[in-house]
């Protein structure tokens, strides 16, 4: 199998970046912590999944990427785009959960 272009290599790392950074920009002025005092159990449950999806999912997909040239060598390429393509999915599932409980 042929290594990947360098396009692909160096895009997904930036678009990771990119679309957590604005995510994370995004929903700091909201400022859930102080919105507890309210009480409302949907304002908890999409902080719990903000927290999951910015010290979780985020560090993982960077984690996939730094060890997609791993798998590569050992002739799994297809599970290392596959797992990073999983761990995307999950974390847009995260961020969509999040706004649709916002």
């Amino acid at each position: 199998m042929p290594a990947p272009d360098r396009f692909w290599l160096w895009w997904p790392l930036a678009g990771i970046v990119v679309l957590n950074a604005a995510f994370i920009w995004y929903m700091s002025p909201l400022g859930l912590g102080f919105r507890f005092s309210a009480g409302a159990a949907d304002l908890q449950i999409a902080d719990g999944i903000y927290r999951f999806s910015y010290l979780i999912l985020n560090p993982a997909m960077v984690i996939i990427w730094l060890a997609l040239p791993l798998f590569h060598r050992r002739g799994h390429a297809g599970f290392g785009w596959r797992l990073l393509g999983l761990t995307g999915v999950f974390l847009v599932g995260c961020i969509a959960a999040v706004f649709a409980l916002l």
